[in-house]
C-alpha cells in the first residue's frame, strides 16, 4: 500500500501550491531534494504517468526556480496533456533561465497547437539557430509556414527535415540496429 495520498488529491494539491502539497506528503518526501523530484519526473514520463510528473516536476521548481530543465520537462508533460498554454508558460520560464534548443522548439509546437504560426515560426526559427541538425524543427517550421498559406517556403523547411532524416539513415542514426 501506497503512503502517498491518492491521485486526485495530489493533484489538487500542485493546483494550490507548494504551502499546501507540503501538507499532502510524507516527511521522506519533505526530505527529498531537487534531484530526486526531476528524477521521479523523468521516470514517471516514461510510464506515461503525466500527472504525476507534473506533480515532480512541480515540486523541483519549488525546490530550486532556477533549475531550467524542471520547467522544460514540465512543459513537455502539459503538451502530453494537450495543455498547450502552460506548456507555453514553463517553456518560456525555461528560456528565461536557459534558452536552449528544445525549450524553443517545444514551445513553437505550443504555439503551433494554439495556431500563433507566426510565433511558432519564429520559435522553431531560433530553435534551428541552436541546433541545426534536428529534422522537427524545419518540418514543425514548415507546417507552421503551410498553415499561413507560404508554400514554397513551407515545401523548402520540409525538404530540409528530409535531407537531415535522410543524412541520419546513412549515417546509422534512427536505424534498429543501431
Amino acid at each position: 500500500a501506497s503512503t502517498h495520498p491518492d491521485k486526485k488529491l495530489r493533484i489538487d494539491a500542485i493546483k494550490q501550491g507548494w504551502e499546501n502539497a507540503k501538507l499532502n506528503v510524507s516527511d521522506r518526501e519533505l526530505s527529498m531534494g531537487i534531484q530526486d523530484y526531476y528524477d521521479i519526473g523523468r521516470q514517471k514520463m516514461i510510464d506515461e504517468e503525466y500527472e504525476e510528473a507534473l506533480e515532480a516536476y512541480s515540486v523541483a521548481v519549488q525546490l530550486d526556480p532556477e533549475y531550467y530543465q524542471s520547467y522544460t520537462n514540465r512543459a513537455k508533460a502539459w503538451l502530453e496533456l494537450k495543455n498547450y498554454e502552460k506548456a507555453l508558460i514553463d517553456n518560456s520560464s525555461s528560456i528565461k533561465i536557459n534558452p536552449t534548443w528544445i525549450a524553443f522548439h517545444n514551445r513553437g509546437f505550443s504555439k503551433y497547437k494554439l495556431e500563433r504560426y507566426e510565433e511558432a515560426i519564429l520559435d522553431y526559427s531560433r530553435s534551428i539557430e541552436l541546433n541545426d541538425q534536428y529534422n522537427y524543427n524545419y518540418s514543425r517550421r514548415g507546417m507552421a509556414k503551410y498553415m499561413l498559406n507560404r508554400f514554397d517556403e513551407a515545401i523548402k523547411d520540409n525538404l530540409k527535415a528530409i535531407e537531415i532524416t535522410k543524412e541520419d539513415k546513412q549515417h546509422g542514426f534512427g536505424t534498429e540496429e543501431q
